[in-house]
């Protein structure tokens, strides 16, 4: 439901911004509003709300997974920070031990480290 208020709000916020700022730089005439600056200035304030939630949707819903959507919440998240990793641990783990066993100087390296 609350994505759903999103779209709405967003792409209506979007709407009247665009009318506005049409109106502000009178390529809608016959009104009031045209030729007025503070429509134009309105429109854009206007824009800018409505893209924000709009924006939302599409960067916090999902991260695609081995082919599937997972939630946000099955990825593990990074300490101290609100963002999560990208890979779940098993990709991780797997593309790790691919980088390992990439090159004889980054096995070596790893070898050194530990």
């Amino acid at each position: 439901m609350k994505r759903w208020m999103k779209l709405i709000g967003g792409i209506v916020l979007l709407a009247v911004g665009l009318l506005w700022g049409a109106q502000g730089l009178n390529l809608v005439p016959g009104t009031p509003m045209s030729g007025q600056t503070v429509f134009l200035v309105l429109g854009i304030v206007l824009v800018l709300i409505g893209a924000w939630p709009l924006a939302s949707l599409r960067t916090g819903s999902a991260k695609v997974h081995v082919g599937l959507t997972k939630p946000r919440d099955g990825f593990l998240p990074i300490a101290g920070t609100p963002y999560v990793y990208g890979r779940c641990r098993a990709c991780r783990d797997r593309r790790a031990v691919e980088r390992y066993h990439s090159r004889q100087d980054i096995r070596q390296a790893e070898i050194a480290r530990s």
